[in-house]
């Protein structure tokens, strides 16, 4: 009888365990992104089932909690075609201190250009694309470099 450590098990394990998820270039939120005053922060995120990606070129883009008006809104996550030159800002709740004691602010996820570009500009330079189910996108995205 072949005798194997535990540790040994744990190792083999742990190398088939990996993630084959593509996700999309991840990367800060612009200096001017949005922030938005919320009252309270969202619920815990949902656990989601990841289809197949419907293609080569697609990522997977988690969904997440929206503020809408006075409440929270959840968006389900979505295979996209990521624009090149351009990387995804998550989610992100900020507290500021201040004299009344404090205010949270909610900057809703984003993309946006790799290098600076004008701010004008830089709201439309990247937009993904969605993942079709046949493989193929429907369009390219892209940087607006113009």
């Amino acid at each position: 009888m072949v005798r194997v450590p535990a540790a040994g098990l744990l190792l083999l394990g742990l190398a088939f365990c990996g993630s084959t998820l593509k996700t999309a270039p991840l990367g800060p939120h612009a200096e001017y992104a949005q922030q938005h005053e919320v009252d309270y922060p969202p619920p815990p995120a949902k656990v989601e089932l990841v289809p197949p990606a419907p293609g080569e070129q697609c990522v997977w883009v988690d969904g997440n909690w929206e503020w809408r008006g006075r409440q929270w809104d959840w968006q389900s996550g979505k295979w996209v075609v990521p624009p090149p030159g351009c990387h995804y800002a998550a989610a992100r709740l900020s507290w500021i201190d201040s004299a009344r004691g404090g205010t949270l602010y909610f900057t809703p996820p984003n993309w946006y250009p790799d290098e600076k570009v004008e701010q004008s500009k830089a709201k439309t330079a990247c937009k993904p694309v969605p993942c079709s189910a046949s493989g193929a996108s429907e369009g390219q995205g892209a940087v607006d470099g113009g």
